[in-house]
Formats: structure tokens, C-alpha cells, sequence
């Protein structure tokens, strides 16, 4: 993200900060990597010193006033705005009154009348006295408040749950890295007011009941009633639609029994305990589900125990058992056979799954993969993997025509910075 300066901003900006230099009448890169800091510039370094040698003409390793001023223009320039400008620009590469006018009202949807007295003067005002705007005036424009959409989108909110993109967030819990960030009840805050729909809560086993937690790292944790009754006050503030709870179970039965009823009592009627409809074939629209916060967890698990065995372990499991396959788990058999305990998800929790119920992905062709309320959750790198197999590709795209799925960042992405979503947006669609 860059900071959005008008042309007499960035120039005060400029002379500003050209006045507190610390070496007289000329800049040197640490300075300049420094200054992106406080403009909110997130760059790789060797970008930033590109931009830096760029700004050198002289290439002495340092920028005069000139260089200055051209470098925080470099970093600071919207570069996505060019296509727009070239888009209604004329054949000399500036933007007449008539073409302005054709950009608000065919790109911002405004409702303006040519010749009207409001259109002159907003083209006056950014103009700066000429009779045309060059890039930098439309720039100024689009960073002004005068650029504002008004035209009201009509968003159809009937259809089912799945047709709809839903704003996620990854390890809600969590500010900073992933490994040793801290643990905040500030994370759901931020995100709930920034209008995610979906927040996830790691639950293990605490002291005194179920925890929220980064498990085995260096996290510190945060009480889990504290949680949901934080969700519960944010929830709804920006958005009356549903708020999906993502939870990964790490916790005993026990606890897990804790958590179903802290949800029921701290949620109340807020929480969707049962279907809106008996025998669904599609999940209800996001305008049904007004003020509603469903759940997203694994089925319960039934065993099923071998009479032949002689350790009375169970040899087989029931095509309803979900194990998590998020690391931090052991494999499910080797937790059978090697007489570990196994971490099953009890009814009284499973069944809050209502229209989420989080299953493990084995092939999209099996039945489970066909039942309306299922949901398959894929990390970003095994996606990407997919995409490469047509086969593959093929049958996720008919996947995502019906069902939900849940893309969430790869292990290997430590920081909180997000994947690019194009891609992921793109497919389900012809």
C-alpha cells in the first residue's frame, strides 16, 4: 500500500523532509529507505533502491533537492491510474473537458451534465488554469474526495450462501508473524470492523478450559469465552450479513463440550443451531441469514471398533470422520494403531456444523463431496498445484459452481500478509 499525495502534498512533503535531512544538500539511501517507512510504502528494499539509482542522474550515490523531489514522486505515484488516463485520454495525451466528463459518467457512474456548472468547476479546480488535464491532474483528482462514486450498486443478495465471495481471515487471533506474533483479542476487533465475514479460532486445551492459541510456537493465548464474546459485540457493525466461525479443534472432549455451550449461552440467537429448512439441497441465501453466526467445524468422528481386534482398537472409521490435516496433527492412523489417544469431535460440537461442516478432501467425485453443507478447505500452494493438472482443474471448477470451498495461506507464508486472491476469485466461472 503507498500514500495517496496530491501534487501540492507531496511537494510540502518533500520540502519537508528535505529540510531535516541529516546530511547537508544531499540524501543518501538509508535516509530514503527510511522516508518510504513513513509514506507506508511496502517494498522490497531492492525496489526502493531502483527507484533510488533512477533518481540519481549523476550517479553519485546521492540525491540533490531535484533528485529528491523526483524520487518521492516515483514512490509515491499511482501507477494503476495510467490505463484509466490513457483510456479517456485524446491523441496528445491529455484530457479536455469532454474527456473528463466521459470518465466520470462511463467510469464513475456519476450523474453529470455536460456544460453544468459543477462539472466546470471541479475541471477548473484540478486544471490548474489550462484548458486540459495532464496525468498528474487527474492523479490529484483521484486522490481527492471529489472522486467519490455515487452511483449505487444493487447487489442481489437471494442467491445461495456458496455464489458469493466471502471476506476471510487466516489465524484472526493473531498480530504480527505467525510463528511468534502475539495473541489479541484486537485481531477479531480489526477484523470484524474491517467487514471479514469469516474468522478462524485455533481452540487447545488450557489450564482452566479451552484456549485460543497459535499451537506449539511461541504464541501466548487468549481465553476462549473471551473470544465469543467479543464476536458477539462486533459482529454485525458493519455488515448484518452472516459471520462464519472457523474453528480448528485441538482440544479434548471435554473442552470441546465448553466450547459448544459457550457458544450457545454467549451467542444466544445470534448462533444457527439447526436448518432453516428440513432437507436442503442448497444452503440458504446471506439474506436469510441476517444477524446469524454459523459455525464451520469438522463432523464428528464415529468409531467403529473391531470385535476381532485384540487390543479392542478400532480397524475402521465411518465415512463421517474428519480429522484436521492443518499441521500440528499426526496422522490418523498412526494415532490408532500406535494407541494414541484419538482427538475425535464431539457430537455436541460437530453439530453446530450446520451449513459449514468441514470435511476432509479426498476426491471431489465421493458422495461426501456432494452433500450441500459440506466445505472443503485448501491452502493456497495446493490450489496453485491443482490448477496445473487439467483433470483437476476441470473438477474444481464444477465444484465451486455448487459448494463452498475455503482457501487459507500456505505454512510456508509467515508473515500476515495476504496472497493475491485473483486467481482463486477466477475459478468456478467460465
Amino acid at each position: 500500500m503507498t500514500t495517496s499525495l496530491n501534487t501540492a502534498d507531496r511537494d510540502l512533503f518533500t520540502q519537508l523532509h528535505w529540510n531535516n535531512r541529516a546530511t547537508k544538500d544531499k540524501v543518501k539511501f538509508d535516509y530514503a529507505l527510511n522516508l518510504c517507512t513513513k509514506l507506508h510504502v511496502h517494498a522490497d528494499e531492492s525496489h526502493i533502491k531502483r527507484m533510488f539509482d533512477k533518481s540519481d542522474k549523476d550517479h553519485s550515490g546521492y540525491l540533490d533537492f531535484d533528485e529528491f523531489k523526483y524520487f518521492v514522486k516515483l514512490i509515491t505515484e499511482r501507477k494503476e491510474f495510467k490505463p484509466i488516463f490513457k483510456t479517456y485520454a485524446n491523441e496528445e495525451g491529455t484530457m479536455k473537458l469532454e474527456n473528463f466528463y466521459k470518465f466520470l459518467k462511463n467510469c464513475q457512474h456519476e450523474i453529470v451534465i455536460m456544460g453544468s456548472s459543477d462539472l466546470q468547476k471541479i475541471f477548473d479546480k484540478f486544471s490548474e488554469g489550462k484548458d486540459y488535464l495532464d496525468f498528474d491532474n487527474f492523479s490529484n483528482f483521484l486522490n481527492s474526495p471529489y472522486a467519490s462514486c455515487t452511483k449505487q450498486i444493487e447487489t442481489d443478495y437471494s442467491r445461495p450462501l456458496n455464489e458469493y465471495y466471502i471476506s476471510s481471515s487466516h489465524n484472526t487471533y493473531l498480530l504480527g508473524r505467525q510463528i511468534n506474533g502475539v495473541a489479541s483479542i484486537e485481531g477479531y476487533v480489526r477484523a470484524l470492523q474491517r467487514g471479514s465475514r469469516c474468522v478462524e479460532i485455533d481452540i487447545w486445551d488450557g489450564e482452566d478450559g479451552p484456549i485460543v492459541t497459535h499451537g506449539r510456537t511461541l504464541t501466548n493465548s487468549i481465553d476462549f469465552q473471551t473470544v465469543v464474546q467479543t464476536i458477539r459485540k462486533y459482529a454485525f457493525m458493519t455488515s448484518p450479513f452472516p459471520v462464519i466461525l472457523s474453528l480448528e479443534i485441538r482440544c479434548n472432549p471435554d473442552n470441546q463440550v465448553k466450547v459448544a455451550t459457550i457458544l450457545k449461552d454467549t451467542l444466544g440467537d445470534f448462533l444457527l443451531t439447526e436448518p432453516i429448512m428440513t432437507n436442503f439441497i442448497t444452503l440458504p441465501s446471506p439474506e436469510e441469514l441476517k444477524h446469524k453466526i454459523l459455525v464451520k467445524v469438522k463432523e464428528p468422528m464415529i468409531l467403529h471398533v473391531d470385535p476381532f481386534s485384540s487390543d479392542g482398537t478400532s480397524d475402521s472409521i465411518s465415512s463421517s470422520t474428519s480429522m484436521s490435516d492443518d499441521q500440528g496433527n499426526n496422522n490418523l492412523m498412526s494415532k490408532i494403531t500406535g494407541k494414541k489417544t484419538v482427538i475425535k469431535i464431539c457430537v455436541e460440537l460437530g453439530s453446530l456444523g450446520v451449513y459449514v461442516a468441514g470435511v476432509k478432501f479426498r476426491n471431489f467425485s465421493l458422495q461426501e463431496s456432494k452433500t450441500p453443507n459440506h466445505c472443503f478447505s485448501f491452502n493456497n500452494k495446493k490450489v496453485q498445484n491443482m490448477l496445473e493438472d487439467d483433470d483437476k482443474y476441470k473438477a474444481l471448477m464444477k465444484h465451486n459452481r455448487t459448494f463452498l470451498v475455503r482457501i487459507y495461506p500456505s505454512a510456508m507464508r509467515f508473515k500476515s500478509n495476504n496472497f493475491s486472491p485473483l486467481l482463486f476469485w477466477e475459478l468456478g466461472y467460465v
